[in-house]
């Protein structure tokens, strides 16, 4: 348990997880060949499901899941049976230098292959065969590293929870479907505000702000944050990039949050 604290001097819960490169091998894939990409976007959702599904009766003694809670919320879906399973294996919380080990790359692997083929709710990109130092990616590889747009980001939540999520979307006719790959903070703070509202719970209210959308040809920025009991825990940095090279896959990372991060931007 780690006893640091947060630059908000908040008590360190669970620590973020920088993204590495994992490889998918033909095991997993049945292809011939090994694929390498970074897990930006699928260790940034891992770390986030399991800060909000803390067990906080362990609390300060050890950080682990409340599976039950959990259970409670997941999709009744072929997928969210498949993640209950594998949270189940890593129901205890490492630490942020756990996922360097051998272990740790292993969890993480497997979990980026978890979200891995969904190509009806995800959109992907095409990432580098292994044995292969100048390419154009093949089109069979259009279904591994999901990318770090907008839509994608909201799209995790929804296909990983059940119908109580959907129902907090459906309160609000801004939240349409698919979601605006472009827009302004207008346009993507209900769908956060409904999932805030889902995954709140007592002892623990969660509240996703998007405090900033920035754009130019090649770029969609967002910076979203985090914030437990009303205080700003982590900073979620989302780069999408704006070109049709499906070679190119944006950026997702969790930073830690700063306190003048809590102030209300202006337009």
């Amino acid at each position: 348990m780690s006893t640091s604290t947060t630059p908000c001097g908040l008590p360190v819960l669970v620590e973020r997880v920088l993204y590495a490169p994992i490889v998918i091998t033909p095991e997993m894939s049945g292809l011939s060949y090994a694929v390498e990409y970074t897990d930006c976007v699928e260790v940034s959702f891992l770390r986030v499901l399991q800060l909000l599904h803390l067990d906080l009766d362990l609390l300060p003694h050890c950080q682990r899941l409340d599976l039950a809670l959990l259970a409670s919320r997941l999709a009744a879906s072929d997928f969210g049976s498949q993640v209950f399973a594998f949270m189940s294996e890593y129901q205890c919380i490492e630490d942020a230098a756990w996922f360097d080990t051998e272990a740790g790359a292993e969890m993480r692997t497997r979990w980026g292959h978890l979200l891995n083929e969904q190509p009806e709710r995800l959109v992907y990109n095409r990432p580098k065969p292994l044995d292969r130092s100048s390419y154009y990616p093949p089109r069979e590889l259009g279904r591994f590293e999901v990318q770090a747009n907008h839509a994608n980001h909201i799209e995790l939540f929804r296909m990983t929870f059940n119908d109580a999520l959907q129902a907090e979307f459906d309160r609000d006719p801004a939240c349409v479907w698919p979601v605006p790959l472009e827009g302004t903070r207008l346009t993507y703070q209900p769908y956060w505000s409904a999932i805030s509202r889902f995954l709140s719970r007592a002892g623990l209210e969660v509240v996703f702000h998007v405090a900033l959308v920035t754009r130019n040809a090649s770029r969609n920025n967002m910076r979203l944050d985090l914030r437990i009991n009303n205080d700003c825990y982590w900073t979620w940095d989302i780069t999408q990039v704006m070109n049709d090279d499906v070679r190119l896959s944006g950026h997702s990372e969790l930073t830690d949050a700063w306190s003048w991060r809590i102030d209300e931007p202006t337009d």
